[in-house]
């Protein structure tokens, strides 16, 4: 994508945020191209208060971020430079026990468990993510069942906000509708062909 004009790639990578591009003809428009994500609207869901045993890191220097895994120097050296100069980005083989944060795929409890012990100032991140431009594709079993045809996943809540994502969900609304997650929409761009 790096070949193509500026205005042309910040145009697609509108649609990741559920944006819409219509294509232009002579005045007239011929066409649209919209995007439809692989998983529901990814969004923060924030783990219960820390344990005030967990000491907080307290180094000099940037800090240090590591990937539990399979990804490549460049994904790595991407996140790092995505995150900018106060942080480093390491594969979890040579990171020390003093990482800021450790990124890690949908495991289980007991490896969590484990990572807890063995770096235990880390923040531990649950993740997937696709990343077509860079090839990098980590998913779990919500994005998993996504692909297989599942049509929502509904975060934990009460049985309120449960009822109300059923009915969003059933009455066919856009994805974008449910409460366990939230788009902004932007206006839609036009490109002239």
């Amino acid at each position: 994508m790096s070949d193509l004009p500026a205005a042309f790639r910040e145009q697609l990578h509108s649609l990741r945020d559920g944006g819409e591009i219509v294509l232009i003809e002579d005045g007239e428009v011929v066409g649209s191209v919209v995007a439809s994500p692989r998983v529901l609207v990814g969004h923060l869901i924030p783990a219960p208060p820390a344990d005030a045993e967990r000491p907080e890191p307290s180094r000099p220097g940037p800090k240090v971020v590591a990937t539990g895994m399979k990804v490549t120097e460049t994904v790595r050296a991407f996140l790092s430079v995505a995150l900018g100069d106060e942080f480093a980005v390491v594969d979890i083989k040579t990171a020390p026990e003093t990482i800021d944060a450790l990124l890690v795929p949908p495991v289980s409890a007991q490896a969590l468990g484990i990572l807890r012990r063995e770096f235990p100032s880390a923040r531990l991140i649950v993740a997937e993510f696709d990343d077509p431009e860079s090839g990098a594709w980590i998913a779990g079993p919500v994005t998993r069942a996504m692909a297989a045809g599942a049509h929502a996943y509904l975060t934990p809540g009460t049985l309120g906000d449960l009822a109300a994502d059923i009915r969003v969900v059933i009455e066919g609304r856009d994805d974008r509708a449910l409460s366990s997650g939230s788009r902004q929409t932007r206006g839609t761009p036009e490109l002239e062909v």
